[in-house]
């Protein structure tokens, strides 16, 4: 049975970002396409290597709003209308039925990447009259922010490259030759169809338009209507990659192309179908963030199509996306610890963010005493080391390790309270961007706090040197790394933990200890820090953690929740994986039940999203109020809850 049709989606135009949608064409670049607004039929090509949140495409696509053909056939202008009667999407495809209201026509659209060398755009076009004949002329247009030069490629006169003065192209590949047409403005174009001529220019200039021309003869019956197709092949990698994507059967190609994929990933176990299917569409966004650096190599792009590189907070969904990719196991998780390893600074101090697009990596967070975010280093290039058993790369790491636990130790403790914990000074340090026990530090001037997940992360941390150490031989290292995490996590059961809320607590910098039923005290369970004594005292609170769609942040009445914002109480894939990783290691019982939750976060939307309300499902919004960002891969997203469902796997 063909996974990728399992994955099969309806949607519709209430997507809070269009790019939940998004269709990449290469597993090596960087570009990625997604709707137009759902009033017209189009759609947008970004290229761009920098980490934006704004839409700025490169090239937007789309049939105009203006057709020649009136409702006498005569080919004066006039204005369409329709609307999508029913849109659908799987892993690179989208399928969109429309219904045009003022001619007898509806179309069935497809646009996919077939052979991950680029898309095809087909349309359908299905006579929807009876006894009369119709004809009429679509226009696509293609547009840019800027001017671009347009070129004839093939003796056949059917291949055009739009190149813009920044160098990205986008290459138009037809089945047959058409006329065409390059205006410098909106105005010009108008007046040539007016005309009912193009003027089958090459040059520069900003709107490059093909007609699409569509007729029927009369017939009796709906059931002798007639069909036209018209398959364009598009890609920004060249003229060549773009014929190749002039094909039908476009479901059954990329049905194809993906099921392989699908095939090749580790299997799971689920009871249920909801929950298979989950786990794979966390595979799918994975290869859509693949990307080829052309000097770091294969890594993940944190996520398209807003954060283009590698974040050190991120690296906790590595084991997962990485190791376990079939294709490149372990690749990724190499290449970006290298990088992070290779821009410490002389104090130790490694760079929570590298770029694709920086000249030296990691030069713009490298600089000052920059956000740290939480370390998952030591235990993921363990997990690296188990599956690979490649001794050298953890040798080269074991010292960075060092340097930066000493860069941690010294400002984040030492030159505070010295409490043997981890303090942060922002909220950002935690990647819990301001949670509520966390927004002083980022907002009203609170100096630093010590929280509960850099308690379990710092022991951790230890715990995992000193395995390190054995492995390489450095045997003094090891009693002595030991005994770090003994007292880190006497000191946080000394200092953070709270008996009267049976939870794990923040430290403030004025001595007060803040307690909340949240994921910051939550570490301690998924990383196997507390006995299960204590964990079955823990229980109840847990539980509170458990949304109807995936695992709350914060829980509902807890002071300072607000299920619609960040990290203040809606379910994250972060969240999703601890709280997995807590009902594995203690409560197997509640496994089903968070199996339940998370599967309920990942397929509620197209793609996989930062966050959700955990209560409502609705898509939360950033602490800017902007709405949370689809197809998030290595940092909070897909990785994360390929390692939930991996705990989970029952």
């Amino acid at each position: 049975m063909s996974i990728w049709k399992e994955l099969l989606t309806e949607f519709n135009e209430k997507l809070p970002r269009r790019t939940a949608v998004l269709i990449k064409e290469n597993p090596k670049t960087i570009a990625h396409y997604y709707p137009l607004d759902f009033g017209r039929i189009g759609y947008n090509l970004d290229m761009r290597t920098n980490s934006t949140y704004d839409e700025k495409p490169d090239f937007t696509f789309y049939i105009d709003e203006y057709a020649l053909g009136d409702i006498s056939n005569r080919m004066n202008p006039s204005r369409i209308a329709f609307y999508f009667k029913k849109m659908e999407s799987a892993p690179n495809y989208i399928e969109r039925q429309i219904n045009f209201a003022t001619c007898g026509l509806v179309a069935k659209e497809q646009f996919a990447s077939t052979s991950d060398n680029g898309v095809v755009w087909d349309f359908v076009f299905k006579q929807h009259t009876l006894h009369r004949p119709l004809k009429r002329r679509f226009f696509l247009l293609f547009t840019s922010g800027e001017e671009f030069k347009v070129s004839i490629k093939g003796k056949a006169q059917d291949t055009f490259i739009l190149e813009r003065p920044n160098g990205r192209s986008l290459s138009i590949a037809l089945s047959a030759p058409l006329s065409f047409g390059l205006y410098d403005t909106l105005e010009d174009y108008r007046k040539a169809l007016l005309s009912s001529e193009l003027n089958s220019k090459t040059g520069k200039g900003k709107y490059f338009v093909l007609p699409i021309d569509v007729e029927f003869e009369p017939v009796k019956s709906s059931k002798d209507a007639g069909e036209k197709g018209f398959p364009i092949g598009m890609s920004s990698l060249g003229p060549d990659e773009a014929r190749a994507n002039i094909v039908s059967d476009i479901p059954e190609r990329t049905a194809k192309l993906w099921d392989k994929w699908f095939k090749a990933v580790p299997a799971v176990d689920f009871k249920g179908s909801e929950a298979r299917k989950a786990y794979y569409k966390c595979w799918t966004v994975v290869k859509q963030n693949y990307y080829e650096h052309e000097k770091w190599g294969h890594i993940l792009l944190e996520a398209l199509p807003v954060y283009k590189g590698v974040w050190t907070w991120g690296t906790s969904a590595l084991p997962f996306n990485s190791l376990l990719d079939p294709y490149h196991p372990g690749e990724f998780l190499r290449n970006a610890f290298n990088l992070f390893f290779d821009s410490i600074r002389d104090d130790g101090y490694i760079p929570h963010a590298i770029y694709i697009d920086e000249e030296k990596p990691g030069e713009r967070w490298g600089k000052g005493q920059g956000i740290i975010q939480t370390p998952h280093f030591p235990w993921v290039a363990l997990a690296y080391y188990k599956a690979t058993k490649d001794k050298d790369s953890l040798r080269r790491w074991y010292e960075p390790l060092v340097k930066f636990y000493n860069y941690i130790c010294k400002t984040r403790d030492k030159e505070l309270e010295d409490l043997h914990l981890w303090a942060a000074k922002t909220s950002f340090d935690t990647g819990l961007d301001v949670s509520p026990l966390f927004t002083d530090i980022t907002y009203y001037g609170e100096e630093y706090v010590y929280p509960a997940i850099f308690a379990a992360e710092r022991c951790r941390y230890e715990r995992t040197l000193a395995e390190i150490s054995r492995i390489l031989g450095k045997e003094d290292d090891v009693s002595m790394w030991l005994k770090e995490s003994e007292l880190t996590l006497a000191s946080a059961e000394r200092i953070l933990w709270n008996p009267e809320k049976v939870w794990f607590g923040v430290r403030h910098a004025d001595g007060t200890l803040e307690t909340s039923i949240s994921l910051d005290g939550l570490f301690f369970l998924a990383y196997g820090l507390v006995s299960h004594e204590r964990a079955e005292a823990m229980r109840p609170n847990f539980e509170k953690l458990i949304a109807g769609y995936g695992i709350f942040t914060m829980a509902p009445g807890e002071p300072g929740y607000e299920g619609d914002f960040y990290w203040r109480g809606p379910a994250w894939p972060k969240s999703c994986a601890v709280g997995a990783n807590a009902a594995s290691n203690y409560y197997p019982d509640l496994k089903d039940k968070v199996l339940q939750a998370i599967t309920n976060w990942a397929l509620k939307w197209p793609s996989i999203w930062e966050c959700l309300n955990g209560q409502t499902g609705e898509v939360a919004r950033g602490d800017v109020g902007i709405f949370a960002t689809p197809c998030i891969s290595s940092n909070v997203g897909a990785g994360e809850l390929i390692g939930a469902f991996c705990a989970l796997d029952i």
